[in-house]
């Protein structure tokens, strides 16, 4: 991968706004966000995501540094749909029926295309747009090239299923001690505001926050 990234080759997913900058945390570090499911059906491109992310990241990254050479930091990722008041009251009385055989499968973190069932019936406008090969890609590339500027890392699940599957998909495979130490897997979307404050979260993560049109 050089840089600049040819933006040509990922134009389809820089505009499913999939990662983003936008915003600082309560500490002052800029937040990027990253989400898993973004609206239109995702055209399996790896390579083409991957290039999407590097270059908001790089673009995003040289423009910060100037203000702080040292700056670090905060990612934020929103692994369901985006947050509504609704979602937020319903999801802790919302029954589980799944039935046991099928959660084993579904859990089983070396699975590639297992993010693809945790689409519910009533998403038709949301889709996955990841799998473990993307988030080994990423994790390996932004852990060798950025492995200083990370302060932390906020995942939001999106429902149970998707919890655990943070936890062994992602977390297990940071070789890292000091950056796994930064990743904190949260129950639900408000806890985003002990570390945003809600005028500067974008709405999608239950904030008050409209995402930059640049980015939409």
């Amino acid at each position: 991968i050089t840089f600049p990234v040819d933006t040509r080759v990922c134009r389809v997913e820089l505009a499913s706004c999939q990662f983003f900058q936008q915003g600082k945390d309560r500490k002052g570090n800029p937040i990027f966000y990253f989400r898993n499911m973004c609206r239109g059906p995702w055209r399996r491109d790896v390579d083409a995501t991957v290039f999407a992310v590097l270059h908001r990241l790089e673009t995003a990254m040289t423009e910060l540094s100037k203000e702080n050479p040292d700056v670090r930091c905060t990612v934020i990722v929103l692994m369901g749909k985006p947050v509504c008041e609704e979602n937020n009251k319903d999801s802790e009385n919302r029954e589980d029926t799944t039935p046991e055989k099928e959660k084993e499968e579904l859990l089983n973190p070396f699975r590639v295309n297992l993010f693809e069932h945790l689409i519910g019936q009533n998403d038709e406008d949301y889709y996955v747009h990841s799998n473990l090969v993307l988030a080994h890609r990423l994790i390996d590339l932004s852990t060798r090239h950025y492995p200083e500027r990370l302060a932390r890392a906020l995942i939001v699940p999106g429902n149970g299923f998707t919890k655990t599957l943070t936890t062994f998909g992602l977390r297990a495979y940071i070789a890292q001690s000091r950056t796994r130490a930064r990743i904190t897997i949260l129950k639900e979307a408000r806890e985003l505001q002990h570390f945003v404050r809600k005028n500067v979260l974008i709405d999608i993560a239950g904030g008050k926050a409209s995402m930059n049109p640049n980015y939409c």
